[in-house]
């Protein structure tokens, strides 16, 4: 995305971080379909999920006036197409009008919604978007708050947080919920297993 001089980004303290796993393509299904996202083999049926996700991160940005949403994942899908992660779940937010019809999320200010164009993991997905916010504010964020799978919950807490600075290596969670929060959404049991989810 361009960056737009005309927004003040200095108001923004909150990081949310949407994780992408997958590429939407377009079509007049707006994403409703499965042909119009590029996935691997196991993620058949988890299309839907990956909705959820953007729809949360576009609802946890209608809740703090001082928020900066990314949408953070690279182009994995080469040569199929060039097309980032990041950048296709913007695209599918933009086709769906933000998702504006749904009564949890209104009032969605487009100009603080931005893309991550780069990242491979979901270690990179936090790191990346931090180096995205610091461009587009000029300092780092006070809270972080990201959506992703529920069973990459522990991971972020124990892991990423504390490798990035945020929090201390293992002190509880509860004692930081002011500084970082996880949106866990994992697909519905039906379509993956929960053991499959934590092998993988």
């Amino acid at each position: 995305m361009v960056y737009n001089k005309d927004v003040n980004f200095a108001i923004c303290n909150h990081l949310i971080v949407v994780c992408c796993h997958a590429i939407y393509t377009g079509g007049s299904h707006l994403g409703a379909s499965e042909n119009e996202w590029l996935i691997e083999p196991f993620q058949k049926g988890e299309t839907p999920t990956f909705i959820d996700h953007v729809k949360a991160g576009l609802k946890a940005l209608t809740e703090d006036s001082h928020s900066l949403l990314v949408f953070s994942g690279g182009p994995t899908k080469k040569p199929r197409t060039e097309l980032s992660e990041g950048q296709s779940y913007l695209n599918l937010a933009e086709d769906n009008d933000y998702f504006q019809d749904i009564s949890t999320i209104s009032e969605i200010d487009t100009s603080r919604i931005i893309a991550e164009t780069n990242a491979t993991d979901s270690y990179q997905n936090l790191l990346f978007s931090l180096i995205q916010f610091r461009i587009y504010t000029g300092i780092y964020p006070h809270k972080v708050t990201v959506v992703t799978h529920e069973f990459k919950r522990a991971r972020f807490m124990q892991c990423h947080f504390p490798a990035v600075g945020l929090i201390p290596v293992g002190l509880k969670q509860k004692d930081y919920t002011h500084k970082v929060a996880v949106i866990g959404i994992n697909p519905p049991v039906e379509v993956t297993p929960p053991e499959t989810l934590t092998r993988g």
